[in-house]
């Protein structure tokens, strides 16, 4: 009784009022994964720019709708390596393999989660990797959850990461992985790209 009374009150005195729950509303469109330069393959000491941006506005009921604010915009993102047995293993963190840092946004090490955060109209994270090993990587991103806030209430989306750059160079991984394990990683990709994951391959000389 009394959060009901403090929630009319709040209504009242400021002449709207946010609904509490969180309306799930489905795929959020407009999410690019962008990697510059676009090229199959690097040399050691180059930096691949790796850029996730979503728009502020959602289609919401057919109507255009403005977010009023961001709790939380995410993404996961691995970074996998064909090792010396000829198998991916994950080296995000890793300093031997690359080294990564930020330029806009941060990082959840303990998960692995991006956080964008609010650049004019869009929500941006903005990381660089310099491998420091030849080879083939492999870049995985993966969906994660947006909230946000609407004049019409708060509302959750599950953000669908697309790679922007036409020439993903998946055909790398089955170039380079061991021949007793083709079918497993062919499986693998098919699968990550019905399940509509966002991903991109390069090879460092």
């Amino acid at each position: 009784m009394k959060k009901n009374l403090l929630i009319l009150v709040t209504c009242l005195f400021f002449g709207s009022c946010i609904k509490e729950t969180i309306e799930p509303i489905g795929t959020w469109g407009n999410a690019s994964f962008d990697v510059v330069p676009n090229k199959e393959t690097i040399s050691i000491g180059d930096s691949l720019k790796l850029t996730f941006e979503i728009s502020d506005s959602i289609s919401l009921e057919n109507v255009q709708t403005k977010l009023l604010s961001i709790k939380s915009a995410s993404a996961n993102l691995f970074i996998e390596y064909v090792d010396s047995t000829k198998h991916l293993s994950s080296v995000f963190c890793s300093p031997r393999e690359l080294t990564t840092y930020f330029y806009k946004g941060n990082i959840d090490s303990s998960t692995l989660t991006i956080n964008l955060e609010k650049i004019n109209e869009k929500f941006v994270a903005v990381l660089y990797i310099i491998p420091k090993q030849k080879g083939v990587y492999f870049l995985t991103a993966f969906s994660r959850d947006l909230l946000a806030t609407t004049n019409k209430g708060n509302i959750k989306a599950e953000i669908n990461w697309d790679v922007s750059n036409p020439n993903k160079n998946q055909h790398l991984i089955l170039q380079n992985v061991a021949k007793k394990d083709l079918a497993y990683y062919t499986s693998m990709l098919q699968e990550k790209n019905n399940d509509k994951l966002a991903l991109y391959a390069f090879k460092v000389n």
